[in-house]
């Protein structure tokens, strides 16, 4: 009898470990080449691989949850009739541990939105088949733990936010402006890194397209910033239709549904042959000043609850902290400047969601 080794493959997309989610095939029984055999998970992929060989499957050497790098003996098939042993094995000789058996248990989105939020996941609760992970399940702990949020209502939802000694009707006077400095070097390696690969793909990988992720992901978190002021009444949209306004005087890029797109969809439809060159029925509105450090993007509010204004990238020196030691370094940073309607947002509110925009960017990776 002789017999053949399983190496498991590389996955196309995403980090070189791969954690296996389920054996399709147990010790001892028949399997035919090309049938499914495993199904595997990285951060950002979820596949079921095949058997490259007919045979028996003699051994399997990697428990389901256990996490290994791709090249690794996962199997063993025999070719022939014979005694085969049923004993799972772990390449490392140990159980998994508690995070591998969890990875195994989670969607390849809810994974990554756990490793860059640092949410424990044993607070989580899955509603997927099986108890499985899914994204709504880590976005509604981490709502819970965002402080300064709202509930997101209903889609259409229109509700009572008495003013106090707001201007009513609607004037320019309305909107107040709030900043934060912002580092991106974070940003600025990536674009470095990436943004061949987006140009190839006739997709710009810029600081505007980064910016408008943050946003994106921030949005459902604070949803007034995505409303507008309707005669003393207050409405929230769901659905994210992010206008932006290029700082070369071309016509303002419109994207719906933005909430549904990532990185690279946002760089398409921005930057590339798809962008829609409108602002109808925009819900919130970024501004690139170019060149300017500073800018009111109140102009391109019109009427919305708020908009944001991307001030020029400049390269200076600012403290960091290393390891708990502040030093100087010379890093990428911009200013971010956010028009609000006072009417619809308090400042601590409008800075909360700046500080959010902060937190993301300085921590971009895509």
């Amino acid at each position: 009898m002789t017999s053949t080794d399983y190496l498991l493959p590389p996955l196309p997309f995403g980090s070189a470990e791969i954690t296996i989610v389920r054996w399709l095939k147990r010790a001892g029984e028949p399997v035919t080449a090309g049938e499914p055999l495993l199904v595997v998970v990285n951060d950002r992929l979820e596949a079921a691989l095949p058997a490259r060989c007919t045979g028996i499957l003699d051994r399997v050497w990697v428990v389901e949850g256990a996490a290994v790098a791709a090249g690794a003996l996962v199997a063993t098939f025999a070719n022939g009739a014979a005694n085969v042993s049923i004993e799972i094995e772990q390449a490392a000789g140990s159980a998994p541990s508690d995070r591998q058996v969890s990875t195994a248990r989670i969607s390849p989105v809810a994974q990554r939105i756990v490793h860059s939020e640092n949410i424990d996941i044993t607070e989580l609760q899955g509603t997927g088949v099986s108890g499985r992970i899914m994204k709504a399940d880590v976005l509604a702990v981490l709502a819970a733990q965002t402080p300064n949020t709202y509930a997101l209502p209903a889609a259409g939802s229109v509700f009572s936010h008495p003013p106090s000694s707001i201007p009513n009707p609607p004037s320019p006077d309305s909107y107040a402006l709030t900043a934060i400095d912002v580092d991106l070097e974070r940003a600025a390696f990536m674009i470095a890194q990436h943004g061949p690969d987006f140009a190839r793909r006739r997709m710009d990988l810029s600081y505007r397209v980064c910016v408008a992720l943050a946003v994106v992901a921030a949005l459902p978190y604070y949803p007034l910033l995505n409303s507008y002021w309707a005669d003393a009444m207050i409405v929230v949209r769901r659905s994210v239709h992010l206008a932006v306004a290029p700082c070369d005087g071309s016509p303002i890029r419109c994207v719906y549904d933005a909430q549904d797109l990532n990185l690279r969809g946002l760089a398409r439809r921005l930057g590339g042959v798809a962008a829609e060159h409108s602002n109808r029925e925009s819900t919130f509105t970024i501004a690139d000043f170019g060149d300017q450090v500073w800018g009111d993007p109140a102009a391109q509010a019109c009427g919305r609850a708020a908009a944001l204004g991307i001030g020029a990238v400049c390269i200076r020196p600012r403290v960091i902290d290393d390891d708990g030691v502040d030093r100087l370094a010379v890093r990428h940073a911009a200013v971010l400047t956010l028009a609000y309607d006072t009417r619809v947002l308090d400042q601590c509110h409008a800075d909360a969601f700046l500080h959010d925009i902060q937190r993301r960017l300085e921590h971009f990776h895509i």
